[in-house]
């Protein structure tokens, strides 16, 4: 895919920072190895992603979008992604939108990541593991297989107040849903 890729063509996401994170290392690292190559990538953000995160993208090379063609900043992780999906709508064909931070396959992709992170650590029984949490998907998949592998271990979720998906979900008692009119359904953002 990438050997054809042409820098016109974006790779778009909407992310409260983990994913963002992830996506722009990655995308960095192609770089690097298909030199050469100017891979697009954008990430649309509200005022909620932490400023560190919101760094880390850029210097990976992402272009951070923090605010609507008007100038008015996206104050909801909703906004943000309407706008990314409305800029995706919009794109040139073999573009890439990626959402799904929280979704089954995402879930399954930070799983494999806890398994390999956990095989290296030693005694993990005894073993405390401190996650951070924006919609709920890294920790989902990594509480899943630590939990699973090792039930004597602690995990220990943390949540800024910026990005508070996870904790007014676990608040309010049910997992926070958001309604994406263009879509058919509902997606539920977080399996906490």
């Amino acid at each position: 895919y990438f050997m054809n890729y042409h820098s016109r063509i974006p790779l778009i996401s909407a992310t409260t920072g983990n994913q963002g994170m992830a996506i722009s290392y990655v995308v960095n690292e192609l770089r690097k190895i298909y030199r050469g190559i100017a891979i697009n990538l954008l990430i649309y953000v509200s005022v909620e992603a932490p400023e560190n995160k919101l760094a880390a993208m850029r210097k990976r090379g992402a272009t951070v979008i923090e605010c609507s063609q008007e100038g008015k900043k996206f104050l909801t992780y909703e906004e943000a992604t309407a706008a990314a999906r409305k800029q995706a709508s919009s794109a040139p064909a073999g573009s890439a939108f990626f959402v799904e931070h929280a979704g089954w396959e995402a879930i399954a992709g930070y799983a494999a990541l806890a398994r390999a992170a956990l095989e290296k650590m030693e005694n993990k029984d005894n073993l405390a593991i401190i996650i951070p949490v924006g919609a709920g998907g890294l920790a989902s998949g990594f509480a899943l297989v630590a939990k699973m592998l090792y039930p004597g271990i602690k995990i220990i979720l943390v949540q800024s107040r910026r990005t508070r998906h996870a904790f007014d979900s676990f608040k309010s008692g049910w997992l926070r849903e958001y309604w994406y009119p263009d879509q058919a359904g509902v997606f539920i953002e977080n399996g906490i």
